[in-house]
């Protein structure tokens, strides 16, 4: 219960949560949301079409939303990719999985948030092969039905994946803070724009916004 208290008062994500979200910057308004969880544009959108998803109930990682609510993360990728009228194949996503409160691979967060990239100009694959030139980690790989049962219970770790793939390395607390930022800004072409800190990328979140908007318009114009 304190860890959950003190999750709940990091406050990084209390404005995205509260009922009048709608009057926030925008990196802070909802563009989805579900039962569960909410979608928003990220700070230090390095390429387009970045948001964030958090869930609703405080968690410090998606490992430890997932054995509480007994659910998997992926479903909700895949709630997102739904909505939006979207194949898997089209959505990466990862998360930096913290195994403590103000640790630097929580990235100075401390709540539970997995990114998600549509259409992105790199690989899964590539985004490891740089991760792995930068750090080399005991990469595995996993299913999407199984790659967070298969966590310590209290490791950090790091998960990437698209469709039905999924890569996760464990014991990362070397590695740094925004650690697969980093990678993903180098394959981008972009190595000194990973800080969402210093380049919050404004022009790319308003690009997601609309970007997301007209999906979510598309798919739902017959319905």
């Amino acid at each position: 219960m304190e860890l959950e208290a003190k999750v709940t008062a990091a406050g990084r994500f209390a404005a995205l949560l509260a009922a009048d979200a709608h009057l926030n910057a925008p990196h802070d308004r909802p563009l989805l949301q579900g039962s569960d969880w909410v979608v928003a544009p990220t700070l230090g959108s390095i390429v387009p079409n970045w948001t964030i998803l958090i869930p609703k109930m405080a968690a410090l990682s998606f490992r430890d939303w997932a054995r509480t609510t007994h659910n998997n993360p992926a479903d909700i990728v895949d709630e997102v990719t739904h909505a939006l009228g979207l194949t898997r194949d089209r959505m990466i996503w990862f998360e930096h999985g913290p195994r403590s409160l103000k640790s630097s691979v929580g990235c100075g967060v401390d709540y539970a948030h997995l990114h998600l990239l549509i259409d992105a100009p790199f690989s899964v694959a590539e985004i490891v092969a740089e991760a792995q030139s930068m750090v080399p980690l005991a990469w595995r790989n996993g299913e999407r039905n199984t790659a967070y049962a298969s966590l310590g219970e209290a490791t950090s770790y790091l998960a990437i994946g698209s469709n039905d793939d999924v890569k996760v390395a464990e014991n990362v607390d070397h590695i740094g803070s925004q650690f697969l930022r980093r990678a993903i800004a180098s394959v981008a072409g972009r190595p000194a724009r990973w800080n969402y800190r210093d380049c919050p990328e404004h022009d790319n979140i308003e690009g997601t916004i609309k970007f997301y908007r007209a999906l979510h318009d598309a798919a739902h114009r017959d319905q």
